[in-house]
């Protein structure tokens, strides 16, 4: 059974990925969650404190996918498909999440729990682009730029998807991972960096 806090999360989660922080309030997301305004107030001190903690949340499921896609057996470009199989994945089967974590992701009200969290993303995947240089698995360049062409990618085709500007079917998600491939990942039979 579901506790009022998670309740709450929920009713965030839906209400701040539709309407953003800014677009709704506190009894709003109150009513969502099917309490009394005053309920809200006992589990979270105002609407920042209830969106950074349902940021960290999410984060933290977020980071726990790439850390399990990420498998030191295998080479950097078998993990680099895993770990784009993780962050398709959790867009599909947490599509709320995905646009809520997507919009509040460089929001001034973010707390220091919330970009810590955010810091440990950047610093696995930057260690894994870097890792993969070094092994001339990937190509050079700066790590952020790498890292922002293969999310960026991904960002584009689901909400793509979620707002109905197109059908984004696996094909797409497919084509998507091979042009990253491309741009991304050292050709081993050509000299390009």
């Amino acid at each position: 059974m579901q506790g009022k806090r998670e309740k709450i999360l929920q009713a965030a989660l839906n209400v701040f990925s539709e309407s953003g922080f800014h677009g709704c309030s506190i009894p709003e997301l109150a009513r969502k969650a099917g309490i009394a305004t005053g309920g809200l107030y006992v589990h979270f001190r105002n609407k920042e404190a209830l969106v950074n903690e349902l940021y960290v949340e999410t984060k933290r499921r977020f980071l726990a996918r790439l850390r399990e896609a990420i498998d030191p057996a295998l080479d950097h470009r078998e993990n680099f498909g895993r770990i784009w199989e993780a962050c398709v994945g959790f867009a599909r089967e947490e599509p709320k999440a995905f646009l809520f974590m997507e919009a509040h992701h460089h929001e001034p009200y973010l707390s220091k729990a919330a970009l810590q969290v955010e810091a440990e993303i950047l610093e696995l995947t930057r260690d894994f682009v870097k890792a993969g240089q070094r092994a001339k698995a990937f190509r050079a360049g700066p790590p952020d730029v790498l890292i922002s062409l293969a999310f960026g990618s991904l960002v584009y085709l689901f909400k793509s998807a979620a707002r109905g500007v197109f059908e984004v079917t696996p094909a797409h998600w497919s084509a998507a991972r091979k042009g990253l491939e491309l741009a991304l990942l050292r050709d081993d039979s050509s000299s390009a960096p």
